[in-house]
């Protein structure tokens, strides 16, 4: 994430004042809506969980419990983004794109549940 926005010339973790909770702040305020995500905006999860139910019945969870990424692709407007981040499975040390769900739907049959828990707060990157 560092150097993703060191890269682009952008404010990053250590430029603001971060809270003790673990929920970093990447901007001094959200973007109030998730609608209005953009390429470039950076998303901070806590204790997020989406369920994928699939039509014969199986189903996996995804966790970000206090993470962040940083939006690559929007796939459908206030629905679900293509995101890169660090520290998930399989392996903690690479980057993986993926896709996060900002609310509950249903794709290709697949019922997704998503549960934001305390919330995904969005910032627009914040030039130096």
């Amino acid at each position: 994430m560092e150097e993703a926005l060191d890269y682009a010339r952008a404010k990053s973790f250590g430029d603001f004042k971060q809270p003790d909770s673990g929920d970093y702040k990447w901007a001094d305020q959200p973007i109030a809506d998730l609608d209005d995500l953009q390429p470039g905006d950076i998303l901070q999860f806590c204790d997020y969980i989406a369920t994928f139910t699939e039509v014969d019945g199986h189903w996996r969870t995804i966790e970000r419990p206090h993470h962040s990424a940083i939006v690559m692709k929007i796939i459908k407007k206030g629905v679900a983004v293509e995101i890169v981040e660090q520290n998930v499975d399989p392996d903690h040390r690479k980057i993986f794109a993926n896709t996060i769900y900002l609310r509950s739907t249903v794709s290709d049959g697949t019922h997704i549940n998503v549960d934001i828990g305390s919330g995904i707060w969005a910032y627009g990157p914040q030039p130096k």
